[in-house]
């Protein structure tokens, strides 16, 4: 039996591990994330693969761990000691992705661009890529230095993003009002690991677009790229943390603002070399029109992919696998959804305990479908959510009217998590 190698099998990349044995292949799972991260306080990004290698109580056939010195050269001589003849080798998330593609060609599999593999990593690659394509991006420099920073934000003017160049789940991305916050927030950022437990030698500086966000999800069927879903995305700031994810909407209804964005991300996924598999791409859209912020050949979080393919016509899943098996697969013609879908999350604003109705209260006073994750009971003592490490809850509502789900929506939020506090 042949083998599905999932690289970094975390969040939304571990329903691949299952998917891969129900098409039936053995799965084999390569660890680039290391042990001290993989189980440290953050754990939760890793859930639940981290769960199951700390109870030793594993889904996938074989485990194959790479570490920090490791070469592409000493973990494709691993992964040839396995025995395991593989079919596909796939990003399960965002560590995963140039690994990935690298050792695919090794093994002389399907994969994409292997020349423009730092473009979906690298969030000031990806920008230049984009722009070399005539495609319109915020004004960003990769910076050394804080004095690179001051120079960059007087020339484009306050506020300002400052960010690591490949990291993940919002973490130590900043928006700096002042030159003192962008003076703070560099030092945050160039002496900090990102949450996969690297330090970068760069700062991404970033111009600050207003107007309204929208996730975007892609995907590559070997000969065209797709947008499978929309998102609108609300945000909040607080007095510790700003741009804090609060509410994201499933967009059904056209309109010529969709369309464009639909026609903008499909130019930024092929300017990235995606031609395989899924992509994750972040708009904003202001007066100007889209503008690219950031761009993954992986899925998206917030159990996007699983939502797509428990409410649609199209399991990406299963998509995934069989385009990085043969290069190529079939995608829907009109990818069509059963129900209104939106994600809540629920940030806390100030110290505090919770003190809340708890979630099986709660969630049956609610009209749509809901199911929910949370970290936290009622009274545990909370810090301010600064990234999506340490939400308390997400929950995630479906329903056929729109309009029962903002209600529902917004009850959550009155309930848990923004007024919930002691």
């Amino acid at each position: 039996m042949n083998s599905i190698l999932i690289v970094d099998p975390f969040a939304s990349g571990y329903p691949l591990v299952t998917a891969s044995k129900r098409m039936g292949y053995k799965c084999t799972c390569l660890v680039t994330v290391p042990d001290t991260v993989l189980y440290g306080k953050d754990r939760e990004l890793f859930e639940p693969f981290s769960i199951e290698m700390r109870e030793d109580n594993k889904s996938c056939n074989t485990i194959v761990r790479c570490f920090p010195e490791d070469s592409i050269e000493d973990v494709v001589d691993r992964l040839v000691m396995t025995g395991e003849n593989f079919s596909a080798i796939i990003a399960g998330s965002e560590p995963g992705v140039d690994w990935a593609d690298a050792i695919a060609s090794r093994f002389s599999l399907p994969h994409n661009d292997l020349a423009l593999v730092r473009a979906r990593r690298d969030k000031a690659c990806m920008k230049s890529r984009a722009q070399e394509h005539g495609l319109r991006v915020p004004a960003f420099r990769p910076c050394n230095s804080l004095e690179e920073i001051v120079f960059f934000a007087e020339q484009t003017g306050l506020p300002i993003i400052l960010k690591p160049p490949s990291g993940g789940a919002t973490v130590n991305v900043i928006k700096c009002e002042t030159f003192q916050q962008a003076s703070e927030a560099y030092s945050l950022i160039s002496q900090s690991e990102d949450c996969w437990g690297h330090v970068s030698d760069r700062v991404i500086a970033e111009e600050y677009i207003g107007g309204v966000e929208y996730q975007v999800n892609l995907f590559a069927d070997g000969n065209t790229i797709y947008v499978t879903d929309v998102w609108l995305t609300e945000k909040v700031d607080s007095t510790f943390a700003s741009n804090l994810y609060y509410r994201d909407r499933l967009q059904l209804e056209s309109s010529l603002i969709l369309d464009a964005i639909h026609a903008y991300a499909i130019k930024c996924t092929s300017a990235v070399g995606v031609k395989l598999g899924p992509a994750h791409c972040e708009i904003k859209v202001d007066n100007n029109g889209p503008a690219l912020i950031e761009i993954a050949s992986r899925f998206g979080g917030g159990l996007m992919p699983q939502l797509l393919g428990e409410f649609s016509n199209f399991d990406p899943y299963e998509a995934i696998i069989d385009v990085f098996v043969r290069g190529q697969t079939t995608i829907p013609n009109n990818i069509e959804f059963r129900e209104n879908l939106c994600i809540v999350s629920c940030p806390i604003l100030e110290s505090g305990s919770l003190d809340t109705t708890s979630p099986n209260d709660l969630l049956p006073l609610i009209k749509s479908l809901p199911s929910y994750y949370t970290h936290h009971a009622n009274n545990d003592a909370v810090l301010p959510t600064t990234d999506l490490r340490n939400y308390p809850m997400f929950v995630w509502l479906a329903n056929e009217d729109p309009q029962v789900i903002a209600v529902d929506a917004e009850a959550i939020h009155e309930l848990f998590g923004v007024n919930g506090l002691a």
